[in-house]
């Protein structure tokens, strides 16, 4: 199997190849990254706030994934964090990148907060969360949440160009 490098980078600016990804979930009947990229471009949500983060996931400097973390809009308490919009293009996955950018956005959220909720509508979605830590929730506004051990983990600046070799499943 080859290996492929996956490099994280805090995206703060906005990169066009968010557009390609966007068209690509758009065409499988997810519209979460048309209302990052619509938010992202009228302001929004542009992930500055203190705490949060948008990452992009590369591979070979194509942009093969994005998550990103924001304070949770539809909880009252500051403590708690919101995994949004992860998403791997599907040439990309089964190679690990997703766990790659679920696990420094939940680096990083453990250094902010003392939660992390996140909504999904997928089964395959949902089995991935739990297997990362997150138990299952019924509540209007989530159906994951994991607690954090604050301090814990590396932040995301810690993971940031830094190349993540995983084995290939293609070759």
């Amino acid at each position: 199997m080859a290996a492929v490098a996956t490099r994280l980078a805090s995206l703060s600016g906005f990169d066009p190849a968010l557009d390609a990804l966007r068209l690509e979930a758009a065409a499988s009947g997810f519209l979460f990254l048309d209302r990052l990229v619509s938010e992202w471009r009228s302001g929004t949500n542009r992930f500055e706030q203190p705490g949060e983060v948008l990452v992009g996931a590369y591979v070979n400097d194509v942009l093969a994934g994005v998550g990103g973390l924001n304070c949770d809009p539809y909880e009252p308490n500051a403590s708690i964090g919101r995994v949004r919009h992860l998403y791997v293009a599907a040439s990309f996955r089964r190679q690990g990148i997703g766990s790659d950018l679920l696990e420094a956005i939940i680096g990083h959220a453990s250094n902010f907060y003392q939660a992390v909720r996140l909504r999904t509508d997928t089964k395959t979605a949902g089995e991935f969360y739990l297997r990362h830590g997150f138990s299952a929730v019924d509540h209007i506004w989530a159906t994951h949440v994991k607690q954090m051990k604050a301090g814990r983990a590396p932040s995301i600046q810690a993971a940031v160009g830094h190349n993540l070799a995983r084995p290939s499943l293609s070759s």
